[in-house]
């Protein structure tokens, strides 16, 4: 499971996806730059990422993991 719990329904920013795939903004924003993680910014500011999306891609990691 993810460090901290999270819920597929509920929005998070990338500060909260970072910390629960145990990993930096940067690599989260990266992510979301590159496609791997779908993320909305409905203001000027502030990404946020839905709660489903962190758990597909932490899902996703861990495949890879078991596959090296």
């Amino acid at each position: 499971m993810p460090r901290i719990p999270i819920k597929p329904d509920i929005v998070y920013s990338p500060q909260e996806a970072a910390a629960a795939l145990g990993v930096g903004r940067n690599t989260i924003m990266a992510l979301i730059r590159r496609g791997d993680l779908p993320a909305m910014k409905p203001g000027a500011r502030n990404w946020k990422i839905l709660g489903a999306d962190i758990l597909r891609l932490w899902e996703k990691r861990q495949g890879e993991r078991r596959e090296d």
